[in-house]
């Protein structure tokens, strides 16, 4: 549950762009590898949401 609530509140903030999508990564593949996995939108919309305005293209 707390990974789950952490991909939806997560931000990419001041971490560089690999930093962010391997944080989103380690929680996806621990919630895999606990038999709670996530689907591939649902990844897609955690690392979008997460991104500031100047990503916006």
């Amino acid at each position: 549950r707390q990974l789950r609530s952490e991909l939806k509140s997560i931000a990419k903030g001041e971490r560089t762009i690999t930093a962010y999508l391997a944080r989103i990564q380690s929680i996806v593949n621990t919630l895999e590898s606990i038999g709670d996995p996530i689907s591939h939108r649902d990844q897609l919309e955690a690392i979008l949401d997460g991104l500031p305005e100047d990503y916006n293209a």
